[in-house]
């Protein structure tokens, strides 16, 4: 049986040109009257592979004005500590925890309920830093060349409800989807059922883009179906959501969902996907040991990367501005230098791919 080859990231630069003519054809931007400045629009190689997708409102300027660009220290600090974020991202997080995921879902039939907990949440924090670190590799190349690309993942995993974790997982995906689907079908402007309905349409695209398979659209539906439910659970339910407690139950429950919704996108069929999750929804055969304590002691560690990366996010100026007034130049240099050594000792030998670079 024939196989069709496709082009590496072919579904980045395709909703790339979507997102174009459709912006062009509303008039929102103008047609670039330049082949090279287009060209370079489309196929800018830091970003080509696995994105952030761009706009040509966003893109095309800085292309235009490229010559007039020069590499600053300030763009050269950015670039060096976006692609250094990145590398470790993926080479310390992401390929380490690739194996352990990859052991668990291999053996799907064989998995208890921790056990299949246990190999969601490792999942769920593989992908994280696999894509995010692309993203920012992809950012920081864009500084070095005084190119501003979109942030693409803000901590989603400190999300409380759907609306937020789209707003901080692959944020220009989700802006294309809710830009180019959701609000052309009708938006929220048809009534109440029909926004249910252009939701979980919407989503169940998202899923059907990253593969033609029965597990990715169901990803996708189940995230539509999340954020059908929670609308409904905002407009009955009424609690009061300044309270910290709410807050905290809120993005605990919400990551225990996006988690359980993580099966679809990784396990091999739709059988062993409902197979993981009756058994992480029923807990029908728990089995305790002391060794659980460590593997979900593992997974807390990395939930507290997690919230401490979200800290250094929202603080970056303030750390900046500390770790060259406090900190010796000859200390900051050794641990510049220090953190390249790791990520070269602990680079694999073998290839190892973004999870992205299939889609």
């Amino acid at each position: 049986m024939s196989k069709i080859l496709l082009p590496v990231g072919i579904s980045f630069y395709t909703f790339q040109l979507i997102a174009y003519l459709v912006d062009v054809k509303r008039k929102e931007i103008k047609p670039c009257d330049s082949f090279i400045n287009f060209w370079v629009f489309i196929s800018f190689f830091g970003q080509l592979i696995a994105g952030p997708i761009m706009r040509g409102k966003e893109f095309l300027p800085q292309i235009e004005n490229l010559q007039d660009n020069k590499l600053t220290l300030r763009n050269f600090k950015y670039g060096f500590y976006y692609i250094i974020m990145g590398l470790t991202k993926k080479i310390i997080f992401a390929d380490f925890l690739a194996s352990k995921a990859d052991f668990y879902f291999n053996q799907v039939g064989n998995l208890n309920s921790l056990d299949a907990w246990f190999a969601s949440y490792l999942f769920a924090f593989q992908i994280y830093f696999d894509f995010s670190a692309y993203s920012e590799i992809a950012v920081g190349v864009g500084y070095l060349f005084g190119l501003y690309l979109n942030i693409n993942f803000k901590s989603p995993y400190i999300s409380a409800s759907p609306s937020e974790f789209w707003k901080r997982w692959h944020i220009t995906l989700s802006s294309w989807i809710k830009d180019y689907i959701y609000i052309p079908l009708g938006g929220a402007k048809k009534g109440t059922l029909l926004q249910y309905m252009f939701l979980i349409i919407a989503m169940a695209i998202s899923g059907l883009w990253h593969g033609a398979a029965w597990t990715f659209i169901m990803w996708g539906i189940y995230h539509g179906l999340l954020s059908a439910f929670h609308k409904i659970y905002r407009k009955w339910i009424k609690l009061e959501r300044k309270n910290s407690f709410y807050k905290i139950l809120s993005i605990f429950i919400f990551f225990n969902l996006t988690t359980i919704g993580w099966v679809f996108f990784r396990a091999k069929s739709i059988h062993e996907a409902v197979f993981m999750i009756k058994k992480m929804i029923t807990l029908c055969d728990i089995s305790f040991s002391h060794v659980y304590f460590v593997y979900f002691g593992f997974i807390a560690l990395l939930y507290g990367i997690h919230i401490l990366e979200y800290f250094i996010r929202n603080n970056e100026i303030t750390l900046k501005l500390f770790w060259e007034k406090h900190v010796p130049t000859g200390i900051r240099a050794a641990a510049y230098m220090a953190i390249l050594i790791i990520l070269i000792l602990l680079t694999k030998t073998e290839e190892s791919s973004f999870i992205y670079f299939q889609f």
